[in-house]
């Protein structure tokens, strides 16, 4: 779970589900390998810029990534897994 900024019309494109998992590195002809579940619940407090691709602020992987189906399952799920069947937000605390 983590937070996210909009893509605003205009121009000002967030950068999409591919650079959700922001990358600070240079990872040109590298590969990130993921496979898991993105959840964003609320905008993002650190990364609220514009989106720039490239040099100096990064270089992009090549990308694969995939959903995990075992999340498909209940039993597939990671252990402590929070389950939610109705989410409202109401504010949001980060301890320090």
């Amino acid at each position: 779970m983590l937070g996210n900024t909009d893509t605003v019309a205009g121009g000002l494109y967030n950068g999409g589900l591919e650079n959700v998992l922001r990358f600070l590195e240079s990872w040109s002809g590298h590969t990130f390998h993921y496979t898991g579940s993105v959840i964003a619940l609320w905008n993002s407090i650190h990364a609220d810029t514009q989106w720039t691709f490239g040099d100096p602020v990064y270089t992009a992987p090549i990308r694969d990534m995939s959903f995990d189906t075992n999340f498909l399952d209940i039993a597939g799920l990671p252990p402590e897994t929070p389950r939610a069947y109705t989410m409202r937000v109401v504010g949001w605390n980060r301890p320090h």
